[in-house]
């Protein structure tokens, strides 16, 4: 870990599992609209699009992205 830059830890969380991603950079919070939200259901791990000034921000599952040896190599 590069101790010069200063780092973020974004914690995901479910009922099984809690890490920490690390991040350069801290990651907005953003508040949702319905009329912004589009939900998704033909990729598992894409929950929905959402639709903000003229940007397209899709919404995902971390933990369907990481299957579950990656999972496990990330708990150590």
């Amino acid at each position: 870990v590069d101790t010069t830059r200063r780092q973020f830890a974004l914690v995901i969380q479910s009922n099984e599992h809690r890490f920490a991603l690390l991040s350069n950079e801290l990651p907005n919070s953003i508040s949702v609209r319905q009329g912004e939200y589009d939900p998704f259901e033909s990729v598992d791990y894409i929950k929905g699009i959402i639709k903000r000034n003229n940007q397209l921000i899709i919404y995902i599952d971390v933990l369907k992205v990481l299957d579950q040896e990656m999972i496990e190599n990330i708990k150590g």
